[in-house]
């Protein structure tokens, strides 16, 4: 199995991610769409020549840790709304749509 091995490639596949609005938007006519979500998956994979499970499951690591670290912040905005706490993932902006 091969990786991810930049953050290049990682900001990428969040655009990829986000182009597809029904893997991810719960609004969208397409979002209980399964042939449509299954032929995203399968051109997210092409593009890096990956699985469509290896990119789900990257996918899925990256939205886990952003939804913590998005935790972290708004927990810390509630407590102390002058120092909020900084965000560490590289990626933390490109997650937020």
């Amino acid at each position: 199995m091969s990786r991810f091995s930049s953050d290049f490639e990682i900001k990428e596949l969040i655009h990829q991610y986000k182009e597809h609005d029904c893997l991810w938007n719960i609004h969208s006519a397409n979002y209980k769409n399964k042939p449509l979500k299954t032929r995203a998956w399968a051109e997210i994979a092409n593009f890096f020549h990956k699985t469509p499970n290896e990119v789900k499951r990257k996918m899925r690591y990256l939205r886990a840790a952003y939804v913590h670290e998005k935790r972290r912040v708004d927990a810390s905005k509630k407590s102390d709304p002058e120092a909020p706490h900084t965000p560490s993932l590289f990626y933390y902006k490109e997650m937020d749509f």
